[in-house]
Parts: structure tokens; sequence; C-alpha cells
């Protein structure tokens, strides 16, 4: 048994907390909800530079898995550097619609004329003409 100090002490304690819960119960029974403050949304665009990207930030592209992603890569260490974002439908396996959905995800740093031509094939005429026309 309590005694008359504690019962009042644990009165006290249990009017205070009903009194406190007592408000959001009947908003909660209601169907108020709580309103909670959210943050704001904050968004990131993924760029890939098609020049300068490996297969794995390839496949991450809507549309490109791996397979296709190394494709990329390869065909880009066959014939160099890619000029211009479009040049990509010329990789097997990227048509229009694939082209349309990475469209707004990629871009390209052109590469300087000597490093462009260091690893490119000999028969490579861009690199020729980008050679002939230095000073």
């Amino acid at each position: 048994m309590l005694s008359r100090h504690h019962q009042l002490a644990w009165a006290l304690l249990l009017a205070g907390l009903g009194l406190f819960l007592l408000p959001r119960m009947i908003r909660m029974w209601r169907g108020e909800l709580i309103s909670v403050e959210t943050p704001p949304r904050y968004s990131a665009r993924f760029v890939v530079d098609i020049n300068r990207a490996d297969w794995p930030e390839f496949a991450v592209l809507p549309g490109i898995g791996d397979r296709l992603a190394k494709r990329i890569v390869e065909f880009r260490a066959e014939h160099g550097p890619f000029r211009q974002p479009e040049d990509l439908l010329r990789v097997p396996g990227i048509g229009p619609k694939t082209f349309s959905q990475i469209q707004r995800h990629v871009t390209l740093t052109l590469p300087e004329s000597s490093d462009a031509c260091r690893g490119a094939p000999p028969a490579d005429t861009a690199c020729d003409q980008r050679e002939h026309l230095r000073p």
C-alpha cells in the first residue's frame, strides 16, 4: 500500500500525463493527422562524359546494361573519341529509342588533338586531318 504522499504524487503524474495526452488522443480519434515537417527535396543530375567514362558508369544509364556499356567503351577504343553525343548511335545496339533515353544524361569533353590521336588507329582520317591542321 502506498502512503498518501506517494498516492498524491502518482495522482498528479497521471493527471498531468492525461492533460498532455488527452488533446492528442481527441485529434487522433477525429481523424486529424499530425503534421510533420518534411525537408525540401534535392535532386542531382547524373551525367556521364562519354569520352571519359568507363563501362560501369555507362551501365547505370537507362536502357544500357553491362553488355552494351562494355560495347560502348570498346567502340570508343577502336574508333577514337566521340565528337558529339549522337555518335553513340553508331555503337551497335544503340538505336534512336535508347539514345533518347540516355541523351539527357550524357555529355562529352572533346580531347586535345594530340591526346585524341595518340591511341587512334593509323587509318583514322579525323586524326590525320587534325595532324595536318596543326601549325
